[in-house]
């Protein structure tokens, strides 16, 4: 009757919105990921031009670019990844990008190289995650 399809429902209902991820999930087009990644390396070379040229003035801007760019690559992925290499990237790239996008001279006690060195390590955190991201989708495709 209505209960026993209200029911089932329900527990439908209840077992998509738990947080375990869904075993069906697809990656992401090898091209997706690519033209993503390609707006993170774009971003992290204006970082470090910016550091390079030592122009400050920029980093604002580089910030909010290296942020967009991130999480596009984010969003070309499932919520939720059932592939711990997946999640890992996924979690290293959205940490870097987001403590990246707060960094200040303020954060670093207004020592130079700490901040310079404080960007530099990110955005290779970046370039790493981003790199073990196309990776597994190369390897997943073959």
């Amino acid at each position: 009757g209505i209960n026993a399809e209200y029911g089932q429902d329900h527990r439908k209902q209840l077992a998509s919105q738990r947080s375990t991820p869904a075993r069906n999930q697809t990656l992401p087009s090898i091209d997706a990921v690519s033209q993503k990644t390609q707006h993170i390396t774009e971003a992290v070379t204006m970082l470090r031009d910016a550091i390079r040229h030592d122009n400050p003035g920029m980093f604002q801007e580089v910030y909010s670019r290296v942020l967009q760019a991130s999480q596009g690559v984010i969003s070309v992925f499932p919520e939720n990844p059932q592939w711990q290499t997946v999640k890992l990237s996924l979690e290293l790239l959205k940490r870097s990008a987001t403590e990246l996008s707060q960094l200040s001279m303020a954060a670093c006690n207004h020592d130079k190289k700490v901040f310079i060195d404080r960007h530099i390590n990110l955005a290779k955190d970046i370039a790493r995650a981003t790199k073990s991201l196309m990776g597994y989708v190369e390897n997943a495709m073959k």
